[in-house]
């Protein structure tokens, strides 16, 4: 692991808690008629499947020049950026450093890993102990809490988060979302954040839905889909978040596009998939198996 310069560690948090204070708890983005929008799910500190990502669709590197492919593509990453590897500080920084260098390019969502008791449970603050650099924990947390949990793309009635919609006994609008308060620990979530953050598609796609197995959130059903997507004028939800060989799934007919984007994850053997949106309403769902192949797409579908 290579060393990092705490001289430059302090000048980027800095300039991310300046930033990131700014951002809404929900985005509003738009994909007109020639843009695309590339959606990554969980990285979990796989910085080269990252940096994969990131030189085939978006920069171009010429010796120590880096220039954009393209003015009308931007990226938004799901969340789960730490814990699960070695290297998930290198991952951290870098995918921040895209954030600052391309603010209005370059859009980050908090996962639930992206909190100190699954940070402690799973690898970040231990990772950071090695590298004598525990203290600069709490910086990351004030970090973390910023993060905006959730992404709507208008124009094309696309919601987008770690987790899944959330289900209360009141249907939750996006006004609701955009209001939420930001708080840096589990325990100190409001519920709407929890299961935004921890919810899951019922694998069986039921009609209801039911507490999660995972301790945290619910398994959503259909019902609280369909009531969702109605009351907000929806009509796809893209989140990340569970891990699939393929590395995505789609739940209750398409409505739900689950993809996660680091590839061979833990015990699994799995591809790495993320997703491009296209302004005509085409979503290509792109797939690879290790960080030296080249996403190709796998599925396509067309919102209508």
């Amino acid at each position: 692991m290579a060393g990092i310069d705490e001289k430059q560690l302090a000048r980027l948090s800095g300039e991310c808690l300046d930033t990131f204070k700014k951002m809404p708890r929900l985005i509003d983005l738009d994909v007109s008629e020639g843009d695309s929008l590339i959606v990554v799910g969980d990285s979990h500190g796989d910085i080269d499947c990252v940096r994969s990502i990131v030189h085939q669709f978006y920069e171009a590197e010429n010796g120590s020049t880096i220039t954009l492919k393209s003015d009308n593509t931007r990226i938004l990453f799901l969340g789960d950026y730490v814990d699960r590897d070695e290297r998930d500080l290198e991952n951290l920084l870098y995918i921040l450093s895209l954030a600052l260098r391309y603010p209005s390019r370059i859009f980050l969502l908090r996962g639930n890993h992206e909190e100190i008791s699954m940070n402690h449970m799973y690898g970040f603050v231990n990772n950071l102990e090695l590298r004598g650099l525990r203290d600069w924990y709490p910086v990351f947390e004030r970090i973390f809490k910023l993060l905006p949990l959730a992404c709507r793309v208008r124009n094309q009635g696309i919601f987008c988060c770690h987790g899944m919609i959330p289900a209360m006994p009141g249907i939750v609008k996006l006004r609701d979302i955009a209001s939420l308060p930001a708080a840096a620990r589990l325990e100190q979530w409001d519920p709407v954040t929890v299961q935004l953050l921890w919810n899951d598609p019922d694998g069986e796609e039921r009609p209801a839905s039911a507490e999660n197995i995972r301790g945290a959130g619910l398994s959503i059903g259909k019902n609280d889909l369909d009531e969702f997507l109605a009351v907000n004028q929806l009509r796809l939800v893209i989140r990340s978040h569970q891990v699939f060989p393929a590395g995505y799934r789609f739940f209750f007919q398409k409505r739900v596009l689950s993809i996660f984007s680091k590839p061979n994850y833990g015990m699994y053997h799995n591809n790495a998939t993320i997703a491009i949106l296209h302004g005509d309403g085409r979503i290509d769902v792109l797939s690879k198996g290790g960080c030296d192949a080249t996403f190709t797409i796998a599925d396509t579908i067309k919102l209508t």
